[in-house]
């Protein structure tokens, strides 16, 4: 990684398809096939980021924004490139493109990967649930975090105490 102007943030296309997916198979265990990637970067819902050199890809995020939701549906980076600041930028682009149109956002992670757990709740992600034998390869609860843009005290009790509401309307169902 250098200084190169054609460094940073920037849409995933097409083309870095293969290159995500080498990545996929270095250290993860659920992996996207290529036709979700696709799938994706065709669907006005999901928005794709890499971050790259040139054409060299060093990591990406996959959102989803429906009615005023949203989802980090997946975050990787290459494993040689850790560590340097890659899935901070990614998860803060993501959240950047989130916020002004949606009322939160949420994430599934493996319970063991501290690391991860410990970046989102740097960016005010929370625990909201704990979801059992959600991973495979191994078998793993996920948990379920979610970072609030909008009303976001009313809903941390109303989560709290286990009443189901809809962020979209404000009611409690």
């Amino acid at each position: 990684m250098t200084g190169n102007p054609e460094f940073g943030i920037r849409n995933a296309e097409f083309y870095h398809i293969p290159q995500i997916l080498i990545m996929q198979s270095d250290g993860y265990t659920d992996v996207w096939s290529e036709g979700l990637f696709k799938n994706a970067l065709e669907s006005p819902n999901y928005r794709a980021f890499v971050y790259a050199e040139n054409e060299q890809v060093f990591g990406f995020a996959v959102i989803t924004m429906i009615a005023g939701e949203s989802s980090l549906e997946n975050i990787a980076v290459d494993a040689r490139y850790r560590n340097k600041g890659i899935g901070t930028a990614l998860l803060n682009k993501a959240i950047e493109e989130t916020e002004k149109d949606c009322e939160f956002i949420t994430l599934e992670v493996r319970k063991s990967n501290k690391n991860a757990i410990r970046l989102y709740e740097k960016f005010g992600f929370e625990t909201v649930g704990e979801r059992k034998n959600y991973y495979s390869k191994p078998v793993e609860n996920g948990l379920l975090m979610t970072k609030y843009f909008k009303g976001e005290e009313l809903y941390v009790k109303v989560e709290k105490y286990g009443v189901k509401g809809s962020r979209s309307t404000g009611t409690c169902l």
